[in-house]
């Protein structure tokens, strides 16, 4: 009476009672380790023992992947057992993780206290496993030969397992197995496929050597490798599976592709590095990447003073400009052709030599100096020095004494159709050598200083410039000088171009003539001193050298 009292308040006032324990397990969880995926379950049985005197039943569930040939078990008095397996199969490769809850309840308990139908004891089982499987993966290394050469060269496809169920301990029924592998041949290639194959994990076998041949344009060709493996799904299912693989075989060969600007250059006719044009040569090809064959050659100017090019050495993709400058020495007219030769990269991908060329109009103009004497007409000689030309002898006659002048027109002959600052004659310097007897002054030229001028050509309004030479004979003996012109034909404007002499002479006259001068002189003397009404003294002007003749 007392004690059901003291159940009955501890009912009513709600006092935690001490949990019973009505059953337990012998495992406190199941490692199933490697199992190879779709093989047969691996099992592992599992204890229950009663804890309580009654009936004790115990619920089984299990959870994903994990079975139990049991769903429960009723335990009728203490320490009664009832096993009961739980068994695991590997769907797929991989970590599986689970688990297996038993809860048992004791009816004979009051409803509410621990392990009553209310309040059940709860056991979780973990179950743990990994899945494990051959896995197929077939390669093949594409090949590459020259266009043309003739060469050959071989690939081989090899099969590997990438899996791990030789890893597993399973032995050889977890190995990889290739049944059959049949080949079909593209253009290029011979050879043929290997036999049945049995591979444990990470290890490799060919399975079929295949030859290709070079052919004569640049082209692809493959050939296909039918593998049948009785496991190996790269899907990690241990299933059957037929794997197709390709070969593929290149023949390769380095492009050209070229491209210029070239553009007519109008230079000046003793300038440098003037006007500059350039071809640009790119390797398009697949040769170099592969088997280190650049695109070779010469780009080179048929032209003399057309100048540049250079060798031509070039990898996949890479390109390089070639610089052309013109230099001409002297005025011309003239077609000069810029050619790349090429010992390979033809365009129609057979790796032959082939040529490319770019026409280019080179024009070179310049001023063309002519001087002529009033008088006595110039001749015109090659001079001691390079550069230098004689220009003739300029004669003042045989005068004893007075002033003569003569006069030396200088002309632009060029016809030349270019600017000024190409085709304008200038005369930089000039110089007499006896500048005591012999002076110059200058008249008619487009700019000029005491001792220079410019005179454009015909073309661009170009007119005549003189040079007027005085000499003053004073003297009885022969008398003469050097002028001397330096210009800039066949050079630069303002540069150093040809230089022309003139020698400039008195004569001695012959004993009459001078004894007729002097009576003359003597006579002027007279005639000065009988009109000295004037200090003015006259200044005596000789004639010309062609009206000394008495």
């Amino acid at each position: 009476v007392l004690a059901a009292s003291l159940a009955g308040l501890m009912t009513t006032y709600g006092a935690p009672a001490t949990a019973a324990v009505i059953y337990s397990v012998d495992k406190s969880s199941l490692s199933f380790g490697n199992l190879l995926v779709g093989a047969s379950s691996a099992s592992q049985t599992v204890v229950i023992t009663n804890q309580v005197n009654g009936t004790t039943t115990v619920a089984i569930t299990a959870g994903t992947g994990v079975t139990t040939n049991i769903s429960s078990t009723v335990l009728k008095k203490l320490t009664d057992t009832d096993p009961f397996n739980a068994s695991v199969k590997a769907a797929t490769r991989g970590a599986l993780s689970s688990s297996i809850t038993l809860s048992g309840t004791n009816p004979g308990i009051t409803a509410g206290n621990p392990g009553s139908a209310g309040n059940p004891d709860v056991t979780p089982i973990p179950v743990t496993a990994t899945g494990v499987a051959p896995m197929a993966s077939v390669t093949a290394t594409a090949v590459y030969v020259l266009v043309g050469s003739g060469s050959k060269a071989s690939t081989t496809a090899t099969v590997t397992n990438i899996g791990d169920g030789n890893l597993s301990g399973l032995g050889a029924s977890s190995n990889l197995s290739a049944g059959t592998n049949t080949g079909v041949l593209g253009t290029g290639w011979a050879g043929s496929a290997a036999n049945t194959v049995t591979l444990a994990d990470s290890k490799s076998s060919s399975i079929a050597v295949f030859t290709y041949t070079a052919q004569a344009t640049r082209s692809t060709g493959t050939t296909t490798i039918t593998s049948a493996f009785s496991n190996g799904n790269p899907t990690g299912t241990n299933t059957a599976v037929t794997i197709t693989t390709t070969l593929t075989g290149a023949s390769v060969a380095p492009v050209a592709s070229i491209s210029s600007t070239i553009t007519a250059i109008t230079a000046r006719a003793g300038t440098t590095g003037v006007g500059t044009n350039s071809m640009t040569i790119k390797n398009i090809g697949d040769a170099s990447a592969t088997l280190g064959v650049n695109l070779s050659g010469t780009v080179s100017s048929s032209s003399p003073g057309l100048t540049g090019g250079g060798a031509v050495n070039l990898a996949d993709g890479a390109s390089q400009t070639y610089s052309f400058t013109y230099a001409p020495t002297v005025r011309q007219s003239i077609t000069a052709t810029i050619t790349a030769a090429l010992t390979n990269g033809s365009s129609d991908g057979k790796n032959n030599a082939t040529n490319a060329t770019a026409s280019i109009a080179l024009t070179a103009v310049g001023p063309v100096y002519s001087g002529s004497v009033n008088a006595v007409p110039a001749g015109v000689g090659n001079g001691a020095n390079a550069g230098t030309v004689f220009g003739g002898t300029i004669l003042f006659g045989d005068f004893v004494g007075g002033l003569t002048t003569q006069k030396l027109l200088i002309s632009n002959l060029s016809n030349d159709s270019a600017t000024k600052d190409l085709t304008d004659l200038n005369l930089t310097s000039i110089a007499i050598s006896n500048a005591s007897e012999f002076s110059f002054s200058l008249t008619g030229f487009n700019s000029k200083t005491a001792s220079s001028g410019s005179i454009s050509n015909t073309v661009n309004g170009g007119i005549a410039g003189d040079i007027a030479i005085q000499f003053i004979g004073l003297a009885t003996e022969f008398r003469s000088a050097l002028l001397t012109i330096r210009t800039d034909e066949g050079a630069s404007e303002n540069g150093a171009g040809t230089i022309y002499v003139y020698d400039l002479r008195w004569t001695v006259p012959e004993p009459g003539t001078l004894m007729v001068f002097g009576v003359g002189m003597l006579g002027l003397a007279i005639s000065r001193r009988n009109r000295r009404g004037n200090a003015e003294a006259v200044s005596l002007t000789a004639k010309g050298a062609d009206e000394t003749k008495i």
